[in-house]
């Protein structure tokens, strides 16, 4: 081997660990980029004792698995000014026989609209909620997902009198993500680490910074807001309809808050690694979008979470053979102490027992997968198939 290799490659793992602590600095921002909202959160508002209307909106397509679950929890919401409305999207399981006997059992809180056919140029999802919100009244409308649950009876009274406590125009509160299996630990905080660098979640309740971000498990907008960024006719043909319409209010000059959540609300996005590779490419590719920005999100993912691993896994063969490799061993050995002290803290600031964070590397494998598939797709500008509808790849000002 070349003479002074050793030395460059000590050197190069010094840059690394300097990285890595920069990279514990954005950990520990993003823990606390949001304000937390809680069941011990305030109820109060700005508007007193008056009870503005909320419309829960929900449009799903074969969630026959979650409908009972998320609807009994949504119609358990002590607030008394309540509209359900649930939109089948062209189910093919056995959803509409479920949501029938929803409809007969809590009837008239709960209305039920089901969808034959897709208009052309909607994707489904959109129409579904476009669809909802036309068949609803009230001052606010909350849009919502089949497979999230809300975890209190005061989860929309809560959002609610935060929303109109700070003047916001659309909340979204994020969903506490349930992973119950190995392969859904390992990788689910990279990927919340990597959209949330990559958009700049940290800025996003920042007014004066263009950063938009809104999570469709709980998207709480006014009516009037909703009527001029155009609903989601203007985003119809998004695959990512919540983050449209985030970017719509922020560009509007509109007040956009994100909150995070303890014990309000929680999701379980894909059960399956099929599903999780379809859903996360597709979210990935629809959120990302451009060539530039999906490219150095996957140079980011492999330069800090999987190069440190290769370098010391060569440094450790190099040393075999020449002990004045040592110190570069040493060196990329420091690297990736650092590296998992800040893994520790990413994934119990992801509520993963942070234990898993050593399970990072094949995560990250993971996630630089997901992104190489996204970045595919972007460059060939080939768009994305979801739930059966194609949607085309998005213009630089989409959304």
């Amino acid at each position: 081997m070349p003479e002074g290799w050793h030395l460059a490659a000590a050197s190069t793992g010094l840059v690394w660990a300097a990285l890595w602590i920069m990279t514990l600095a954005r950990f520990h921002k993003l823990g606390k980029a949001f304000p937390e909202l809680t069941p011990a959160s305030p109820l109060h508002s700005s508007s007193g004792d008056y009870l503005a209307s909320v419309a829960l909106v929900v449009a799903a397509r074969d969630e026959e698995d979650h409908l009972e679950a998320c609807v009994r929890s949504l119609l358990a919401q002590d607030y008394p000014a309540l509209e359900l409305v649930f939109v089948d999207d062209r189910s093919s399981d056995r959803s509409r026989e479920i949501l029938a006997s929803l409809e007969a059992e809590f009837a008239p809180k709960l209305r039920v609209i089901n969808v034959d056919e897709l208009p052309p140029g909607w994707g489904g999802q959109t129409h579904g909620l476009h669809r909802g919100v036309g068949a609803s009244k009230s001052e606010w409308i909350c849009f919502t997902d089949a497979d999230c649950r809300f975890e209190s009876p005061q989860t929309l009274a809560i959002a609610l009198a935060d929303a109109e406590a700070h003047g916001a125009d659309l909340l979204s509160v994020l969903p506490l993500l349930e992973a119950p299996t190995l392969w859904e630990q390992a990788y689910l905080p990279l990927c919340g680490f990597v959209l949330g660098t990559a958009l700049e979640i940290g800025k996003v309740n920042d007014p004066s910074h263009r950063a938009a971000y809104a999570n469709g498990a709980f998207l709480l907008i006014r009516r009037q807001t909703y009527e001029q960024l155009g609903g989601h006719e203007a985003v119809r043909q998004l695959v990512n309809d919540d983050i449209g319409l985030a970017r719509r209010t922020k560009r509007a000059g509109l007040n956009l808050r994100v909150a995070a959540n303890k014990g309000l609300l929680q999701t379980r996005m894909y059960e399956s690694l099929p599903g999780a590779w379809r859903g996360w490419s597709r979210n990935l590719y629809g959120v990302l979008r451009h060539v530039p920005r999906l490219s150095r999100a996957l140079v980011s993912t492999l330069a800090l979470f999987v190069l440190p691993w290769l370098a010391l896994s060569a440094c450790a063969v190099a040393c075999a053979f020449d002990p004045a490799w040592a110190p570069a061993l040493a060196t990329w050995a420091l690297t990736l102490a650092i590296a998992q002290a800040g893994l520790w803290r990413l994934y119990a600031a992801s509520e993963v027992p942070p234990p898993y964070s050593l399970l990072a590397l094949f995560g990250s494998l993971f996630v630089s997968a997901l992104l190489a598939n996204a970045l595919s797709r972007s460059i060939r500008r080939s768009g994305t198939t979801w739930h059966g509808v194609h949607y085309p790849h998005p213009p630089s000002d989409a959304g």
